[in-house]
């Protein structure tokens, strides 16, 4: 009985969630792009930021 319960509330959830991500479907492949475009932009700072950490790091 407890167990049909959590699985019941948990299907009720999942269900929620997929409603819940194709209503915001278009929202988060907007905010995807834009950490992309973001990445790519901050991909040479990290490099060199990364390069220094790594040399400090094997001057320890």
């Amino acid at each position: 009985m407890f167990i049909d319960k959590v699985l019941n509330s948990q299907g009720v959830a999942a269900v929620a969630g997929s409603r819940f991500l194709t209503k915001c479907e278009k929202d988060k492949k907007a905010k995807i792009r834009e950490l992309m475009a973001t990445i790519k932009e901050r991909k040479g700072t990290l490099a060199i930021l990364k390069a220094i950490q790594e040399g400090k790091m094997g001057h320890d």
